[in-house]
C-alpha cells in the first residue's frame, strides 16, 4: 500500500504504516537529488530519512490513542 494521508470515515482513523511512511520520504529524496541517492540504512541520508519517518509514525500513534479516548467503547 502506498502513502495517503490521514482521515476518518464511519469504520475509524486510517493512516499509512511506518514503512508506507519511508518509502514516502525516500521516494521524495529521488525525485530532489536524483535516482542515484542511496538511502539505505547504513547511509546517513537513509538514517535520517528513517528518524523523519518514525516520528510522523509516532504522532499518527498519539493521534490514534487521542481519537480511540472519544469514545467509551475504545477509551483507554
Amino acid at each position: 500500500m502506498a502513502y495517503q494521508a490521514p482521515y476518518v470515515d464511519e469504520t475509524g482513523l486510517h493512516y499509512s504504516s511506518f514503512e508506507d511512511i519511508k518509502q514516502f520520504y525516500i521516494d521524495g529524496a529521488k525525485e530532489i537529488f536524483g535516482e542515484d541517492i542511496y538511502v539505505d540504512n547504513d547511509s546517513m541520508d537513509g538514517q535520517l530519512i528513517s528518524i523523519f519517518a518514525k516520528a510522523q509514525y509516532d504522532t499518527l500513534k498519539t493521534i490514534e490513542f487521542a481519537y480511540n479516548n472519544t469514545t467509551p467503547q475504545t477509551a483507554f
